[in-house]
Parts: C-alpha cells; sequence; structure tokens
C-alpha cells in the first residue's frame, strides 16, 4: 500500500473544491468532503498509551462536516474544517488535527483516501494518534512533522466583522506537534488549546475552531492565513503577520 500526501501549493493560487458552504470565506481545498463522507474504521492511541477501535461517520449537514465516533459503547460528535488537504475538528473535551492521503495499491490502483491524524484532550500536552481508514487497510502512523510557526503575531481581519484586531502568540517545542497559543484582543487575554501537524495549526477557544496556516511569500518572510469556524457556522478568515 503507498500513501501519496494531497499537492499543496501555498505560494500560488489553486483550485478549490469548495465541500463547505458556511456564510463567509470558505478556504481553498485540495480534499473534497465527498471523498471521506461514510462509515469508516478508525484506530488509534489514547492518553495512556492502550490502544483503541471503532468507527467514524462522516457526513456534511447544515453546510458543514460532522463527524460521529463510535468506541465500543462511546459515542462523541465533531464539527470540522476543511483547509488544503487538512481536516480540523474540534469536539467536546478536545481537539484533532488529520492529513489526509490519497492511497493506492503496488500496481497504482486507487484505494482511496485515509486521514492521518493527531488528537489532543483540553488542557492536556499529551498529542494522540488516530487514523481513519476512508480507503486503507493499514495504520499510517503519525502526521506531517511541524515546521516552525512558533512566535507572536499581529492578526488583521479580512471581512467586516465586528471583532478588533488583535495578537496571537505561539509557543512550544517549533518541531512538536502539541502547541500553547494565547490569543489578545481589545487587551483580553484568552489561552487556547493547540495541535499541529505541517504547516498547519488548529486552535480550540470559546469563539470555534482556527486553522493557521503558514504561506511563504514570493519574497523572504512569511505569513500565517487562518480560518475560524465559528460556533453559530460562520467561517470567518484572518491574516497573521509576525511581529518584530
Amino acid at each position: 500500500m503507498k500513501r501519496h500526501v494531497f499537492p499543496i501549493a501555498f505560494a500560488i493560487a489553486c483550485v478549490a473544491f469548495v465541500s463547505v458552504s458556511f456564510a463567509g470565506d470558505v478556504p481553498e481545498q485540495y480534499l473534497n468532503a465527498s471523498q471521506i463522507a461514510g462509515t469508516h474504521p478508525v484506530k488509534g492511541s489514547l492518553p495512556n498509551d492502550s490502544e483503541y477501535n471503532g468507527e467514524v461517520t462522516i457526513t456534511e449537514k447544515d453546510g458543514g462536516i460532522h463527524l460521529n465516533w463510535k468506541l465500543g459503547e462511546n459515542e462523541t460528535h465533531g464539527s470540522g474544517l476543511i483547509v488544503f488537504n487538512t481536516l480540523g475538528v474540534k469536539y467536546p473535551g478536545g481537539l484533532a488535527i488529520y492529513d489526509a492521503y490519497e492511497m493506492s495499491s503496488t500496481d497504482g490502483t486507487p484505494k482511496g483516501v485515509a486521514l492521518a491524524g493527531r488528537w489532543v484532550q483540553e488542557g492536556s500536552t499529551k498529542v494522540n494518534r488516530e487514523t481513519i481508514l476512508t480507503g486503507a487497510s493499514e495504520d499510517l502512523g503519525m502526521s506531517e512533522t511541524p515546521v516552525s510557526i512558533v512566535g507572536t503575531y499581529s492578526s488583521s481581519r479580512k471581512d467586516n466583522a465586528t471583532q478588533a484586531d488583535g495578537t496571537v502568540t505561539i509557543s512550544g517545542d517549533p518541531e512538536a506537534p502539541e502547541k500553547s497559543v494565547m490569543w489578545t484582543v481589545d487587551g483580553k487575554e484568552s489561552k487556547c488549546d493547540a495541535v499541529q501537524s505541517g504547516k498547519v495549526i488548529a486552535i480550540s477557544s470559546a469563539a470555534g475552531l482556527t486553522l493557521l496556516i503558514k504561506v511563504d511569500g514570493l519574497e523572504e518572510g512569511f505569513t500565517l492565513e487562518g480560518y475560524t469556524l465559528l460556533n453559530d457556522g460562520k467561517i470567518v478568515r484572518e491574516s497573521f503577520t509576525p511581529k518584530t
């Protein structure tokens, strides 16, 4: 079985597969929600390092992406947002981020899309793994190694939202998936849970779920482009510039 990461081109425009239709800005996507919709086997690790197996149902409903995990007698619901080839999910008491891979057999026959993920419990820095096997038959292990985005950024809303601009500080080991995020708006600080994979960090806050993507510029430097899925279903877009 082979896996191929979906192509990501951050410095140039790309085709958007619009699989979510919330009010507000919809992020560009290489992964279409219809590619991962359905009921699939899921396996992963718990904070005590024991293993679990079950199933997860992924659906498009009310313009959004919804996940329903069934692990034995336990059932959990979450809401998600796709940006490029990354799925971020917020659920009661936790946060998850997944990279999508196109799976194929050794002869190149397509085997569907699989999701390699990390998840954290609210208030914890213990990162756990999870694989959603939409078309694969193997455990993909952890997702992409984080790139360095630790630092403080000035944020600017890209719509007509009434919330004021502010700053966000991302701290932690640059190469580790667990991160600590402090959001400051109008002098008010809010500490948030976060987990990173590759160039994308997922942040859970009282307002909703945010995905920030590191975008390398054509010249030296970079920005973080952000999409927040608010609790009311609206998507808000923000741009984050490193503070000097």
